[in-house]
């Protein structure tokens, strides 16, 4: 049983490294109709031991707005099961591959396997950064790349799709950045500046600037004036290092081609606060998605029991198609989508979910700041959770295996060091009164998981 779970828990490295390098491509490879994402939901669940991990995992807080979320999901699956199975199951995926939060609470049980995933992930923020620099010849590398086709029949390249690289991006410069303010070494700040820096001239976006604000945030919260100081550096050098390379004239294929001006990147701020022109609009979007939501809000308060409820799953929230016909079926925000598929008691499950999850993070990564090499990983983990929270608000994300199984799975895993941090706290209290150690002692360091 060991060597089992050993195996089934280097598979779900695999699983998550492998969504964080090719996104939508390896979201869907399929073994028959399947998902691997959902095979590897239903293999892990089977080889869980429940005996041991879930009267652990029914100790939290989170498991009331949990199981709230999965009975009022599980509902709404059995009714659409009725109309239209294939797309019901499509649709209620982000209710599905919450399971996963089971599953990384049940892998962080095994020192051996976290151990692994504290070396894995930052190797694969530097595998992810050195990908992405392919990003401005991938018009003339997808035609190498195996395609798959998705739901809706159309042709999808596997490799060099990028869809998720400019967040991941900023959760590995969060890692690097954590590392060189604790150890010092300048190799960790060169690759924190670098991959900020990478991510603003490939992929710039309004939810980019919103993470590498929050990341900035953080930072100057918790650092004293020394690492402010390094933080108006790393601040700066981005934006210094962007003007040259956009100011030496070669070219630059990012997001937006190869015309992108330090201008555009002020313009593209400014959409932020519904500054955008769009006949003009860099992003452009916004008026559609604004369409959308409204039109959504008012579909789904036409009755007591949609405003409740929901609509449920089996159908597209919008009434719009892409290139080739491809129906869009979510409005590019996962709270409206919550709200009209599951009601007002779904909202509030998931949103207290989501307030639990972040609020466990922060105080994991509170509790393991000062233990060299746990300290950065755990960071890590809180990125990756509040970025794809700032992703939700004008993309999909918990409606995409490659975002939702990832937060998912971390978010279990930071569940997991809470339930040692609180195992260890309450040893702490149990221990007999003694008197505090001398002042020129050093400090000491929290429990490692």
């Amino acid at each position: 049983m060991i060597e089992l779970t050993r195996w089934r828990d280097a598979f779900l490295l695999v699983l998550i490294a492998l969504y964080f390098l090719l996104n939508y491509g390896f979201m869907l490879v399929r073994i028959g109709p399947v998902p691997v994402g959902e095979l590897a939901l239903a293999a892990s669940l089977l080889m869980i031991n429940h005996r041991k991990t879930l009267p652990r995992f029914i100790r939290s807080p989170l498991m009331i707005p949990f199981l709230a979320w999965l009975a009022i999901g599980g509902f709404h699956v059995a009714m659409g099961l009725f109309e239209d199975p294939f797309w019901t199951i499509r649709d209620a995926s982000n209710v599905i591959e919450s399971l996963f939060l089971y599953v990384g609470f049940a892998f962080a049980g095994n020192k051996a396997s976290l151990e692994r995933l504290n070396r894995w992930l930052p190797r694969i923020f530097l595998i992810i950064a050195v990908y992405s620099l392919t990003y401005p010849f991938r018009n003339a590398l997808m035609p190498f790349s195996p395609v798959i086709s998705n739901a809706s029949g159309r042709e999808i390249p596997l490799l060099f799709l990028f869809t998720n690289s400019g967040m991941l991006l900023t959760v590995g410069a969060a890692y690097y950045l954590k590392r060189h303010f604790d150890e010092g070494p300048g190799r960790f700040l060169a690759f924190g500046v670098g991959a900020i820096t990478l991510a603003l001239l490939l992929f710039p976006s309004r939810t980019l600037y919103l993470q590498l604000g929050f990341l900035l945030a953080y930072f100057v919260m918790t650092g004293g004036w020394r690492q402010f100081r390094k933080l108006a550096l790393i601040t700066a050098l981005p934006i210094v290092l962007m003007a040259v390379i956009l100011g030496s004239g070669i070219p630059i294929y990012g997001r937006f081609g190869d015309d992108f001006t330090m201008s555009d990147y002020v313009a593209l701020f400014m959409e932020i606060f519904g500054h955008s022109n769009p006949e003009a609009s860099i992003s452009s979007g916004n008026e559609l998605r604004l369409l959308w939501w409204g039109q959504i809000l008012l579909e789904s308060t036409q009755s007591w029991a949609y405003t409740l409820w929901g609509r449920g799953f089996g159908f597209p929230l919008v009434d719009f198609s892409i290139a080739g016909g491809v129906q869009v079926r979510e409005p590019h925000n996962d709270f409206i989508s919550v709200f009209a598929r599951m009601g007002v008691f779904g909202l509030i499950s998931f949103l207290m979910m989501q307030a639990y999850i972040v609020g466990i993070a922060m105080r994991v990564t509170r509790y393991y700041q000062r233990v060299r090499h746990w300290g950065p990983i755990t960071l890590c983990f809180l990125f990756l959770l509040v970025d794809t929270l700032l992703t939700s608000l004008g993309e999909p994300p918990f409606s995409l295996s490659f975002f939702a199984i990832p937060y998912y799975f971390i978010a279990g895993v930071a569940l997991r060091l809470n339930h040692v941090r609180e195992q260890a706290r309450e040893a702490a209290r149990r221990l007999p009164w003694h008197p505090p150690a001398p002042l020129s002692a050093p400090k000491r360091q929290a429990i490692a998981p």
